[in-house]
């Protein structure tokens, strides 16, 4: 099988459901050559296996664990097994778009090497995963990323510029009609907000329901709980003095049906309509245009959302939708497994 070809949702997926030693040291060895080809800077593996202590762990089902914790707690095999599966899980679901070419082995290592870049060591991961008696070793079912901006610049004047280390920012360029009461309400309240003091999230993925029913997991809300568990982690971090500072503001960009329950479940408020945002050049020239790009090649511009919320208001909800899962935050927060 060629080294970056994707398979199509469906029986070929199950041929493959948990990884073996062989594999994981494969999929290492891939990341590797494909970093020093392209020369990739800032890749995870330069921040993986730091001798970092995971934010927390627990069990949420017979053979399923749910972990957050910097990139520096994972080990170099577990974050290559996580990002193969995220970059699958993409294009399979419909994240990258309904016309991504799955047979282009070409853009399909584009995509990789997207995925793979853009590290720095405070880079926050969750992982859902499962347990394979078969070799005493654990498989990536779902995930999460979330990352801290890093200029000193205002967020205000962040929006529609390219070179800023918020993805949905960069990504995304806002209409200059647009005059909607939300965006010129949020930027009233929090546009001198230092884009040092914003955290954005990434990567959310999941593996396909039929490969979960294969795996005999039941949990069909990992989505929700990885968004739920990634602002505990940034709490966790805080409470351990890790940061210094609680973000003020989570930015996001998703599509308009997903944000619905975003808006009930985390108290996340629309800023800016789909109608108002199209993507940045910098997109269309890039293999993300398969995702941000014009529905003329299968992308979901028209129908993204720009998002926000406080991580006051987002952590509040996330604690009371894990309640309502029989998780205890506060024991999350003060201890490391639960």
């Amino acid at each position: 099988m060629p080294e970056f070809e994707i398979p199509k949702v469906g029986m070929a997926d199950k041929e493959r459901i948990y990884y073996l030693a062989d594999e994981r040291d494969k999929l290492v060895q891939r990341d590797k050559k494909l970093i020093e080809e392209l020369g990739i800077q800032d890749s995870y593996l330069e921040f993986v296996e730091k001798d970092t202590e995971m934010l927390f762990q627990l069990q949420t089902e017979d053979g399923v664990r749910v972990k957050a914790g910097l990139i520096g707690a994972y080990t170099v095999s577990e974050m290559a097994m996580w990002l193969n599966e995220q970059v699958h899980a993409y294009v399979q679901m419909g994240t990258m778009g309904r016309e991504y070419p799955i047979d282009s082995i070409e853009t399909n290592r584009r995509l990789h090497a997207n995925m793979i870049s853009g590290y720095d060591k405070n880079r926050i991961v969750v992982s859902f995963e499962k347990f394979n008696e078969e070799d005493d070793s654990w498989s990536p079912i779902s995930g999460v990323q979330a990352y801290f901006g890093k200029e000193d610049i205002e967020l205000a004047k962040a929006f529609n510029q390219s070179e800023v280390s918020i993805g949905t920012l960069s990504a995304l360029r806002i209409n200059p009609e647009n005059d909607s009461m939300p965006y010129e309400h949020f930027v009233k309240r929090w546009g001198e907000v230092k884009m040092s003091e914003v955290v954005g999230m990434s990567r959310l993925w999941r593996r396909s329901v039929d490969v979960l029913n294969e795996m005999n997991v039941k949990n069909t809300e990992m989505a929700w709980e990885n968004m739920a568990y990634l602002t505990v982690a940034i709490m966790k971090m805080y409470v351990n003095r890790e940061i210094d500072t609680l973000p003020k503001v989570f930015i996001y960009d998703t599509l308009s049906p997903i944000h619905r329950k975003l808006e009930k479940m985390f108290y996340m408020e629309k800023i800016v309509e789909a109608n108002n945002l199209t993507s940045s050049d910098e997109v269309k020239g890039d293999v993300l245009k398969y995702h941000y790009g014009s529905p003329e090649i299968g992308g979901y511009e028209g129908q993204i959302i720009m998002g926000a919320a406080t991580l006051g208001e987002y952590f509040i909800g996330s604690w009371e939708y894990l309640r309502s899962r029989n998780v205890d935050v506060l024991e999350l927060l003060n201890n490391s497994r639960a």
